[in-house]
């Protein structure tokens, strides 16, 4: 009689581990869903290379190397002025020259040479250019279209659109 429990028993034990091995096969497990990390801020070169840096407002001091202007070139609330803006906001829309346009699947990006200095910074729509406040509004295969303000005859400040055409060699 014990071996007949025990066979029923061994009989039944069998049946669950079965049971379970097709429950477990035959449903699948829930997913979790991961949370997802939030996308980060698109930010300018400045401001990246602020961040790697340790010492606060490094892009704004004065290089060392650079040439300096004697007193009469220009007053001194004019450099101040113009070494606390950009690089892109120092000098008029005109010296600026456009060396090459990436149209990419996202935003396109233009190539700018800087005056004086000779350096090629990328910009992107929305970026700022230019002494008077211009900001890119749109990039073309051939052209930048900025808008700028401009004083006019009256006194007030007119938002105009200039063209800066890409250089042909």
């Amino acid at each position: 009689m014990l071996n007949m429990i025990c066979n029923k028993f061994s009989y039944y034990l069998l049946c669950v581990i079965v049971l379970c091995f097709a429950i477990y096969f035959i449903f699948p497990s829930p997913v979790i869903a991961k949370p997802q990390a939030p996308q980060e801020k698109e930010i300018t070169i400045e401001e990246f290379l602020q961040q790697l840096s340790s010492v606060p407002f490094i892009l704004s001091r004065r290089d060392p190397f650079s040439k300096v202007l004697p007193p009469f070139e220009a007053s001194r609330s004019d450099s101040l002025l113009a070494m606390s803006a950009s690089v892109l906001e120092r000098y008029p829309l005109g010296d600026y020259q456009l060396v090459a346009i990436l149209i990419g699947d996202i935003y396109s990006r233009a190539l700018v040479k800087i005056p004086e200095s000779g350096k090629i910074m990328i910009v992107r729509e929305k970026d700022k250019l230019g002494n008077r406040g211009g900001v890119i509004k749109k990039i073309t295969k051939t052209a930048l279209l900025i808008e700028e303000n401009k004083k006019n005859d009256a006194g007030f400040v007119d938002r105009t659109e200039v063209q800066l055409n890409l250089q042909g060699k």
